[in-house]
Formats: structure tokens, C-alpha cells, sequence
């Protein structure tokens, strides 16, 4: 499955964003795992300090990155702060069970659909059917699903949904926008979900044609033979085109021997006899055994795969349509009468003539001798195991999350969304281990911007403690999208100072080396690191002011380097380069600092300036995609603003020292009007 996550960047361009909804989460998995691949960081070690920068900066210049998930199997979140963890149960207790992939690049939008939940077991070790789906202006037919399946996404998961998944979602359609889309015939994406019932509309999409044969493949059933699932499926397409026809159910394989499986799925299912509805049917294994193309070739290798795949196949004289989806075989799966249907996602592929046999190929092998539904299979059956494993949630909280606050927006405060405003609740908010000092009594905050010690604590276990009725529960926080700019590449590391920012820009040290590592982490600390930890006040001050205007000079090449890579990135990339951490901007607010403190000039500190607005006239001419034009120039319009904004201060501080020189002025119109360095 981690084939189909790595992206092709050379051939689509940059990853802009995902949005991905699954039922079981696995949190080290996706940190250490299905994220260096889905960014395609390459090689990957996890335990590398250097590596977990280069990923929160990877993730930090995607626009939106959202994990969508039913609460109940919450156990974790994300590393990244710039990844939203929404774990929600949906209305009525119902399950967000669906499977969606989506991953937006610049030239193409991705979309997996299939049975996999975002576990290693789901991407590396079961047996899943997924279907891939890359869209590109070459792909019209594909297109028009893609379209299909996100124009709808938002009813399903009304629930979960934020600005940041509809950023995503409305940056595919905008990617696909002026791509030309084949009118869609044959293949369907399909919705589940409440009174929209997925056995409804799988039925519907058959034509009037006798069937042949239906294969159900899933893991797991419900109890019910007559009266359940696979009877009212069949009683749906009615009798007149079920006569004569057979019935194939496959199933999880239940180890007999060392060879040899019985299938698992429940008895009375098995019991059930199908010759009353004028059918023949069988029950079989799906042989667990890895087979030699899934391992390179290999003939050595002995494993088994668990089946998690949910699949059903239906044929007739001259058609066959096939369902590839998240939905196991239970009422809720497909919402059957009497059940509301979980939320589920999938195609169904109609195929004729010679391209019906692709869809047989759904169809996995099976093992043993099969088992007839003629009522006397009860006994040849392995039940399955109960299992509730659904973890306690507070269902009245929507969200909690970081958002910016103060006259410039540069300050964080905890806001808590309930899922019905009008309710109330008794419960409260607090930090991991501090439970006597709530954060939040009800939807009211204690305060308004967090003090930094408790932002740090917050930025560094990204989650806190909901208290209600008995219950206790940790809840995951979320970054609002406006406040990702505020957020540390490494909560609580100091950040990066003039000498340090200079060695990156001259391409001394990497982005990665500029972050010491934190005290936890074991190994030596990095030479930007050391850089950064000097007091610089403790220095002789004429000699850094020589020393580091040399130094600035020689770094003006990386930043107009810098600042023209950042023109072709995404709209958040350009906003970092620009404004955020490591930005000419912050260097100029480091350079203002050297004059307050004594270790600069004013005049010297002026030349900076200068020479960091005319980096920024430049940059206003380079070569930016179009539908990011807007983004760039306003961001340098911010930038441009702020740093004029401390060249006005710096040239009327100290009772105008630098006003009155008028070779400055000179220097400083030359250099503004021609856009060029001195």
C-alpha cells in the first residue's frame, strides 16, 4: 500500500495538502512512517533529530494536512501541530468507518478508496483492496470520479469537517478546475451514510439483466441468516433475477493446522440455507498464505496476511459490477433496514465484454474445501471473537484548539467548540498532569493569552485532560490556521539569532542544524545550536558590528536564493520564508535588537535594512505560479511593511542620530529606487 502514498513530485509538482478520514489511527505509524513517504522525505530513520525537523518543516509549507477518525479508537495524536487530528463520533452514535486517501499536488489529486485504516496493519501487513486513483489533466474519466466523490465528501462528514478540510478539498477542485471530464458511465463513487443506504444504491446501478453469481468478500458479518444482511441484499435485486444463481461468501481464515483454515465468520450465518430462495452458496477461506508476487518473488518467504479487504462482486450473462469500499457485510456497514448505515465510502465498476474479467480479479483465492449454505454448516464454521474495545469520549466537544489572539495576533489563547452550543455541560480542561488547574470550566476561558509556560507545556504534549461526569480522556489540541505561522519548529528551543540565521542564509548549516535538540533527545547538540546558545552581549561590541556586517553581506545571496525558492512553493511556504521563523523579516528584528542592546550601530543597522527591502524588491519580480501570485506579493507587501516600519523607528531613535546623515539617505534612495544591492 505505501507504493500508492509516495508522491511523484518531479512529474506533479509539490505536495499542497491531504485530507484523510480512517477508523483506527495509529499515531507512530504515521509519524515515523506513511509521513516521510507521503512527503517523500526519503530514507527515513525517526530517531534522527534532524530528520523530525525536516519533517515539521516539510509539514509546515503544506497548506492544510487533516486526519479525520472515529473517536472511540482515539489513541494518540499526530507529532505535528500543523497536522489537525479531528477524532469525532458522528450523530447517533454512528461511525466514521471510511476509508478516503486525498493528496493534493500541484498537477495531479490523488485519491485512494478502499478498506484500509491508517495502521501499519492496514498499509503493510493485511490483506486490503484499495483503489488508486491519480487525476491529471491527461485523465478525463478519472477526473470526473475525483470530482464526483469530493463535490459530496462534505454531507458524510459534515460532523468533522473544518476550514482546513475544506481547504483541501477546494485546493483539488481548483487543481482540477480547468481539466476536461469525461461524463461518468460505468464507475460510480459512492456515499454511505445515515438514511442514505449503500445496499440502495449498489442495487440501484445494476441493469436489468438476470445474475449469475455474487461473491461477498469481508472479515467480518452479522449474525443473521434469513432476516440479515446477505437475504435482504438479495431480496433487493429481486427474485426473478436471483433463480438458479450462486452465492460465494469469503471470509477470514481461522487456522486448523499448520496448512489447513476453517472459515471465521458467525454460526448462524453459516447455518443459513439458501436453497429456499432458489440459490446454491458456499462459504469459503481467503488463503491467508503471502503469495510470491507480493514479496518480489520471493519463494522463501512464509507469512500470512489477516484479510481486512471488503469486496462484492456481481455477475450476469454480459455484466459484472464490483463494490470496493470501506463496508463490511453487516447492517450497519450497508445500511440495511432497520440500521442506520455507518459512514462509508467506495466505488462500484460496471464492466462489459472482455473488461469484466479485470473486475474478477477483485476476487482473492480461496483455501479448504468449501463449506455449502444448506443449513448444516454450523459446526464447520470458526466463530469470530467479541471484541468492544471503544473508548469513552466526551461526544458534546467538537474541538479544541490554539487560536491567535491580542491587537496583532501574535499571542495564543485555548478555545473549546462544543458540538451543540446551546448545551451544557459540567466538565473541564487541564494540563496533562495538572488537573487541580483547569485551562477551561465549561466553554468559558480562565484567561486570554496563555501564559508561556503554559503554552510551551501545551505545544509540547499537544493534547490535554477533559474531565467530565467520571470520566477522564486525553483530547487532542489543534492549531487554527491562521496561528501556524506562530508555531515553534521546536517548542521551547530559543529561537534562532542573527549569527545563526546569517550561517543558514550562507549556507553553513541546513534549516534542520538550527534547532537545538531538546534535553530529552539523546545525542550532541548541532553547531547552530552552539551558535545560538552564545550570550552575544557578553561579546566586544565593535568587533561584532564589524564581524557581522561582513557576515550579512555575504548572506544576501542566500536570501534572494531563499526567498526565490519560496516563490515556487505553497501559499503556507511562502508565508514561512517570508514572515515566519527563519525569514529576512525575523532577521531584521534581530538587527533592531543589536542597536537596543549596544552591539550595533544605527547606521550600520540601517545599511541591513536597506539591503534586506532591497532583497524584497527583487523578489517582486521573480517567477511565482500563477494562481499564488496574490498570496506572494501580499506576503512581501507584510514584509516589506514591517521592515520599513523598523527603518522609520531605527532612523528617529536616540534623538535621530541617523537622520541627520544625509549620505544615508542617499545611499538608502539609490538602492530602493534601483531594486539592486550595493
Amino acid at each position: 500500500m505505501m507504493d500508492w502514498v509516495r508522491p511523484d513530485i518531479a512529474a506533479h509538482g509539490i505536495v499542497v495538502g491531504m485530507l484523510a478520514t480512517t477508523f483506527e489511527f495509529d499515531p507512530t505509524f504515521f509519524d515515523s512512517d506513511y509521513l516521510p513517504t507521503f512527503l517523500g522525505l526519503g530514507a527515513w530513520e525517526d530517531t534522527s533529530w534532524s530528520n523530525r525537523v525536516a519533517m515539521q518543516r516539510a509539514l509546515a509549507q503544506t497548506e492544510s494536512t487533516v486526519v479525520m477518525m472515529d473517536a472511540r479508537r482515539f489513541r494518540g495524536r499526530p507529532r505535528s501541530l500543523h497536522i489537525e487530528h479531528m477524532p469525532l463520533v458522528g450523530p447517533g452514535g454512528r461511525k466514521l468507518h471510511a476509508k478516503v486517501l486525498l493528496v493534493v499536488q500541484e498537477r495531479a489529486v490523488r485519491l485512494l478508496i478502499g478498506s484500509a485504516n491508517l495502521t501499519e496493519a492496514g498499509y503493510r501487513h493485511n490483506r486490503e483492496v484499495t483503489l488508486p486513483i491519480l487525476a491529471t489533466a491527461q485523465t478525463p474519466c478519472v477526473s470526473a470520479l475525483v470530482q464526483q466523490a469530493l463535490t459530496t465528501m462534505e454531507q458524510p462528514l459534515r460532523s468533522w469537517w473544518t476550514l482546513a478540510a475544506e481547504q483541501v478539498r477546494n485546493r483539488a477542485l481548483d487543481v482540477m478546475s480547468d481539466w476536461r471530464k469525461q461524463p461518468l458511465d460505468d464507475d460510480h463513487f459512492v456515499w454511505s451514510w445515515g438514511e442514505k443506504s449503500l445496499a440502495t444504491e449498489f442495487v440501484r446501478l445494476w441493469p436489468e439483466e438476470k445474475i449469475v453469481a455474487v461473491t461477498i468478500v469481508s472479515p467480518f458479518w452479522s449474525d443473521k441468516g434469513d432476516q440479515g444482511p446477505i437475504a435482504q441484499l438479495l431480496t433487493q435485486f429481486g427474485d426473478n433475477k436471483l433463480a438458479g444463481a450462486k452465492i460465494r461468501l469469503l471470509t477470514e481464515a481461522s487456522p486448523e493446522s499448520q496448512s489447513s483454515f476453517r472459515p471465521k465468520l458467525p454460526a448462524e450465518l453459516a447455518a443459513w440455507d439458501v436453497r429456499r430462495l432458489g440459490m446454491t452458496g458456499e462459504i469459503q477461506a481467503v488463503d491467508p498464505f503471502v503469495m510470491p508476487a507480493e514479496v518480489g518473488g520471493r519463494t522463501d518467504f512464509q507469512s500470512v496476511r489477516a484479510l481486512h479487504a471488503k469486496v462484492v462482486v456481481v455477475e450476469g450473462p454480459s455484466t459484472t459490477m464490483a463494490y470496493v469500499g470501506s463496508a463490511n457485510f453487516t447492517e450497519h456497514g450497508w445500511g440495511f433496514a432497520g440500521a442506520r448505515s455507518n459512514i462509508e465510502a467506495g466505488v462500484v465498476m460496471l464492466r462489459r465484454g472482455r473488461e469484466r474479467q479485470h473486475l474478477t480479479y477483485l476476487i482473492p483465492k480461496a483455501t479448504g474445501q468449501p463449506i455449502p449454505l444448506d443449513g448444516n454448516g454450523r459446526s464447520a464454521v470458526t466463530p469470530p471473537e467479541k471484541s468492544n474495545d471503544d473508548l469513552i469520549w466526551p461526544t458534546f466537544i467538537h474541538d479544541i484548539r490554539l487560536v491567535p489572539v491580542g491587537n496583532e495576533k501574535k499571542q495564543l489563547q485555548l478555545e473549546l467548540t462544543l458540538v451543540d452550543p446551546k448545551q451544557t455541560h459540567s466538565f473541564s480542561v487541564s494540563l496533562l498532569g495538572a488537573v487541580d488547574l483547569p485551562l477551561l470550566n465549561g466553554r468559558k476561558p480562565k484567561s486570554g493569552a496563555l501564559e508561556p509556560n503554559v503554552l510551551e507545556q501545551l505545544l509540547r504534549d499537544q493534547r490535554v485532560s477533559v474531565l467530565w461526569s467520571s470520566y477522564s480522556v486525553e483530547f487532542p489540541v489543534n492549531v487554527d490556521l491562521e496561528a501556524r505561522l506562530l508555531l515553534p519548529i521546536s517548542p521551547g528551543a530559543k529561537p534562532p539569532g542573527e549569527s545563526v540565521l546569517l550561517a543558514y542564509y550562507q549556507g553553513k548549516i541546513s534549516i534542520e542544524d538550527i534547532y537545538p535538540r531538546p534535553p530529552d533527545e539523546p545525542g550532541d547538540d548541532s553547531y547552530a545550536a552552539k551558535v545560538s546558545s552564545k550570550d552575544e552581549s557578553a561579546v566586544d561590541t565593535t568587533r561584532i558590528q564589524s564581524y557581522q556586517v561582513r557576515e550579512f553581506v555575504e548572506a544576501l545571496q542566500g536570501i534572494h536564493d531563499d526567498l526565490r525558492a519560496a516563490a515556487r512553493s505553497t501559499e503556507t511556504g511562502m508565508k514561512h520564508a517570508l514572515l515566519g521563523e527563519v525569514s529576512p523579516l525575523t532577521l531584521a528584528r534581530e538587527v533592531i535588537r543589536a542597536v537596543h542592546e549596544r552591539r550595533r550601530s544605527p547606521t550600520a543597522a540601517g545599511f541591513q535594512l536597506v539591503e534586506i527591502l532591497a532583497c524584497f524588491a527583487q523578489a517582486d519580480s521573480f517567477d511565482v505560479p500563477t494562481s499564488r501570485v496574490g498570496t506572494w506579493r501580499e506576503c512581501l507587501a507584510r514584509a516589506r511593511k514591517d521592515v520599513e516600519e523598523l527603518l522609520s523607528n531605527l532612523i528617529e531613535w536616540n534623538g535621530g542620530e541617523l537622520k541627520s546623515q544625509r549620505a544615508f539617505h542617499r545611499y538608502r534612495s539609490a538602492i530602493l529606487k534601483s531594486g539592486a544591492h550595493a
